[in-house]
């Protein structure tokens, strides 16, 4: 999953594709690999790769996302992260619209401006003091290696209903499970992510991340109303 981005995030609101869902990241400290990670999204029968690429940037992350479909389409995300790997700006491009979006947070507000499927925009989005984590994923990496039991955070949408809209989740951990991954089983760590409050049952989603190095491995969504069944699923690392 920028919240598709969530990556998989089916109910319309969905970031950056759920975006960002899925690089190699370790906790804060750790210097993570600078390698692609390689992610296929299936959403019926549309199979989405997404290539992530992360380099360290001063004290923190710069995250590029690219997602290409069959049709031709292609969505690139940028995003420069905190040493807590939380969100300071984003970039959004679609060959779709088209779109070129720019994003920064300035305390308490997200400044969105650009165009957005062809339109201006210039939009100052109100949150609060909890993490922006555009990324969806790969943003709770630290989180799910540290074994976290819950944490909420802000996206801003592209899709549907949330578009260009900044929506609060909570996420809480399910516990550890083996999962089967890559023709062998894996300590992970099970995670529900969903909008808050009453909004939760238009959307929530269960991402599956690697115990040893909080590592992003599978995503599976879709619970609610008005959301279709998305999965997502590393591929190469």
């Amino acid at each position: 999953m920028t919240w598709k981005q969530i990556p998989g995030v089916a109910a319309r609101f969905l970031v950056c594709g759920v975006l960002l869902a899925g690089v190699c990241l370790l906790l804060p400290a750790t210097e993570p690999a600078e390698r692609p990670l390689v992610y296929h999204e299936r959403r019926g029968s549309i199979v989405e790769t997404q290539t992530y690429t992360l380099t360290r940037e001063g004290e923190g992350f710069r995250v590029v996302l690219l997602r290409r479909t069959p049709d031709g389409r292609e969505r690139r995300d940028e995003c420069l992260l905190d040493g807590d790997l939380a969100t300071l700006s984003w970039t959004f491009r679609d060959t779709r619209g088209p779109s070129e979006l720019s994003a920064s947070r300035q305390g308490e507000r997200i400044l969105l401006e650009g165009r957005f499927e062809g339109q201006p925009v210039k939009r100052s989005l109100k949150i609060d003091g909890q993490p922006w984590r555009q990324l969806f994923s790969i943003d709770f990496a630290a989180e799910a290696a540290k074994g976290v039991d819950s944490f909420g955070f802000w996206s801003v949408g592209t899709e549907g209903p949330g578009k260009l809209r900044a929506a609060e989740f909570r996420a809480r951990s399910l516990g550890e499970e083996e999962l089967s991954w890559n023709g062998a089983w894996v300590a992970t760590v099970r995670y529900r992510i969903a909008l808050k409050g009453f909004r939760s049952m238009f959307w929530h989603g269960d991402y599956w991340f690697r115990r040893a190095d909080g590592r992003y491995l599978k995503y599976d969504g879709g619970g609610g109303f008005f959301s279709g069944r998305v999965t997502k699923e590393l591929v190469s690392e």
